[in-house]
C-alpha cells in the first residue's frame, strides 16, 4: 500500500510516512504552488521514492515467506548457502556437482531456482555479458533438457541481456536480465541471474558465543587457519558477516532544507561484527563528530565548513569485518 500524493497548494513540503493510515505503508506527501514545481520535486526526490517503496514491499515480501518457508532446499550440503523461499518450491532436481534445481508450480507453467557453483578458474573480474551466456548455456545443456530430442534451455538470441554490477547481502554480484528459450523447441520465458563473488573468507571471524549472540573478537588467516587471541574461556564460533553497517538521517535527509537547525544527526550501528570505524564529511572537508555508543547516535554541531546554500553531507561507516557502507545527503542551509 504506498501512495505519491500531490498537491497544488501555495506550502512547499515533501514529507515520506510510514504506515499512517494502514500497515505497512510508504505515503509520500508533495506539495508546491504550481504543477511544474510539484513535478520538479518528484523527480529530485525520486531516487528515495523508489529506494523506501522497495525496501518496505521487500520487508513484507520476506515476512510473508517466513510464515511458511521451505525447510529442506539441499542448497547448504551442495553449495554451503542458505536461500530462504516459500514452501511452495521443492527440488525438483539435484546433479552429481554443486548444482541444485528447485521449482513451484504456477497456474500457467511454472517458476524456477537453478543453484550452481562456477569453477574456481572463472574469475570473477573477467566475467562479461558473452562469457555469462556461455556459462548459462553450458549449464542448460548438461542439466536443462528440452521436451525434443537434442533441445535444451538457452539465453534467447534475438534478445540481447541487461547486465548491471551490484550487491547481493554485501558481496559483489553481476546481474543479468533477459529471456531464455529451448533450443529445438518452442518454450521461452523470462529470467534473473546473479553472480555472486564469494569472499566470505576474507569476513570470516572468531565470536565468543553469549546465549544467541555472537561477539566478535577477531581472527587473522594463515592459509587455511583462523586465529585470534582471547582474553578468557567459554564457547568460540567462526562466524561469516557480509552485512553492510546500518546508517540512518536524524535529522538529515537529501533535499532537506534547514533554516534553524545547528546540527546533523544520525544513527549508525552494524548488528554483526559491530561497528569498526566511522568518519564524515562536509562538502568534501572532514569534520568532527560526537558519538554516543549506548544510543549509537553521531552528531555534527555546524562549524566554518557549512556554506550558505548547498551543502553536501557524507558519512561512512565500517564495520570490523571490512563491510563498508556510505550514506550521501544534500541539503541547502
Amino acid at each position: 500500500n504506498n501512495q505519491v500524493i500531490p498537491k497544488q497548494q501555495h506550502i512547499n513540503t515533501f514529507v515520506i510516512e510510514k504506515d499512517k493510515y494502514a500497515y505497512p505503508q510508504i505515503l509520500v506527501n508533495v506539495s508546491a504552488p504550481t504543477v511544474e514545481q510539484i513535478i520538479n520535486k518528484i523527480k529530485k526526490n525520486k531516487q528515495r521514492i523508489i529506494d523506501e517503496i522497495k525496501i518496505n514491499e521487500i520487508k513484507e515480501k520476506q515476512k510473508r515467506i517466513k510464515i511458511s518457508k521451505l525447510n529442506k532446499t539441499n542448497l547448504s550440503s551442495a553449495l554451503s548457502i542458505d536461500l530462504v523461499m516459500p514452501s511452495a518450491y521443492k527440488v525438483y532436481k539435484k546433479g552429481d556437482g554443486n548444482i541444485v534445481w528447485l521449482q513451484r508450480d504456477t497456474d500457467k507453467g511454472t517458476v524456477n531456482i537453478l543453484a550452481y557453483e562456477l569453477k574456481s578458474e572463472e574469475r570473477f573480474e573477467a566475467l562479461n555479458l558473452e562469457k555469462i551466456i556461455q556459462i548459462r548455456d553450458s549449464i542448460g545443456e548438461l542439466f536443462v533438457p528440452g521436451r525434443n530430442e537434442n533441445s535444451y534451455m538457452i539465453t534467447e538470441v534475438a534478445y540481447e541481456p541487461y547486465i548491471k554490477k551490484t550487491k547481493v547481502k554485501g558481496l559483489e554480484a553481476i546481474e543479468t536480465r533477459g529471456t531464455w528459450e529451448v533450443k529445438n523447441d518452442f518454450m521461452a520465458g523470462p529470467f534473473v541471474n546473479y553472480v555472486i563473488k564469494d569472499t566470505l573468507k576474507n569476513k570470516t571471524y572468531i565470536a565468543k558465543v553469549s546465549g544467541k549472540k555472537y561477539i566478535y573478537v577477531g581472527g587473522k588467516w594463515q592459509n587455511n587457519t583462523i586465529t585470534t587471541k582471547i582474553n578468557s574461556f567459554g564457547d568460540y564460533a567462526i562466524v561469516a558477516d557480509s552485512t553492510r553497517p546500518i546508517i540512518r538521517g536524524v535529522n538529515i535527509y537529501p533535499g532537506k532544507v534547514i533554516k534553524n537547525q545547528k546540527t546533523l544527526k544520525c544513527t549508525i550501528e552494524d548488528k554483526e561484527s559491530g561497528v569498526k570505524s566511522y568518519k564524515a564529511t562536509l562538502n568534501k572537508k572532514w569534520v568532527l563528530l560526537d558519538y554516543d555508543h549506548k544510543t549509537k547516535l553521531i552528531k555534527y554541531d555546524f562549524d566554518q565548513n557549512i556554506i550558505k546554500g548547498k551543502n553536501l553531507f557524507i558519512v561512512f561507516v565500517k564495520d570490523n569485518a571490512g563491510n563498508t557502507k556510505e550514506y550521501k545527503a544534500e541539503f541547502t542551509y
